[in-house]
């Protein structure tokens, strides 16, 4: 008699989405038996259609931090795993109407420089050159991260 899968795996993942599918890959890397069910084709609703980002713009180190392995994650998925998954990085770009805001961007700016993060502030010519069409009238500057 054959045991069924589920029966058998040491977790089962329901889902095959970009968090379903990042999770059963994490437990299989550390050596669990995985089962991913999903009842269309893998990546192919939500996770498909929407948008999402990821940015390295955070303040707090562990955030930063969690940010950065989620890049490199997500960077050396097709080397590592021979799928692609149409990751781009096209940079995010914050903008600031008030000095407070570049000044607690500024901040933030100090905590990922401290981990490496190749942020920056610019100015608002960069912010034209960056993003054409954005109005710029009242903004005073903003912070962008390339390799987010």
């Amino acid at each position: 008699m054959t045991k069924n899968t589920v029966d058998t795996t040491d977790v089962l993942v329901i889902g095959g989405g970009i968090a379903g599918m990042l999770v059963a890959v994490q437990l299989r890397q550390r050596g669990a038996s995985v089962t991913l069910a999903e009842r269309g084709r893998l990546g192919q609703a939500a996770s498909a259609l929407n948008a999402g980002g990821v940015r390295q713009q955070f303040f707090q180190p562990e955030n930063i931090k969690a940010a950065q392995a989620t890049v490199r994650f997500l960077t050396g998925f097709q080397a590592e795993h021979g799928i692609g998954i149409g990751f781009t990085q096209r940079g995010y770009l914050y903008l600031c109407q008030t000095p407070g805001q570049d000044q607690r961007l500024a901040e933030g700016l100090a905590a990922q420089h401290e981990l490496g993060v190749p942020s920056r502030r610019v100015s608002v010519s960069d912010i034209q050159e960056l993003a054409p069409g954005v109005a710029t009238g009242d903004v005073i500057a903003g912070y962008y991260c390339p390799t987010d």
